[in-house]
């Protein structure tokens, strides 16, 4: 097996699970005061993860998806327990 091919099984490996995880986050029903982050965060949900996104993205940004996923989750976090002051600190 290449390096590549390793790396790409790697990577998906810890991107998976986190992009299932944000995206059960972000299909929970929320007030709807919280309507645009909700917003925000699925029209980030949908930019990183466009038909094709593993060919076409560079491997430099793949590499930084499971960061991203898990900023996602972070905030999306926040906002559900703690509402709009949460976001705000």
């Amino acid at each position: 097996m290449s390096v590549a091919v390793q790396e790409t099984g790697e990577l998906l490996e810890s991107l998976l699970p986190k992009a299932r995880e944000a995206q059960k986050l972000v299909a929970q029903p929320m007030l709807p005061a919280l309507e645009a982050p909700l917003r925000d965060s699925l029209s980030q949900w949908l930019q990183l993860f466009q038909p094709g996104f593993l060919a076409e993205t560079p491997w430099e940004s793949l590499q930084s998806y499971p960061r991203y996923l898990d900023a996602l989750a972070i905030r999306w976090k926040k906002l559900r327990d703690g509402g709009l002051a949460a976001t705000a600190s």
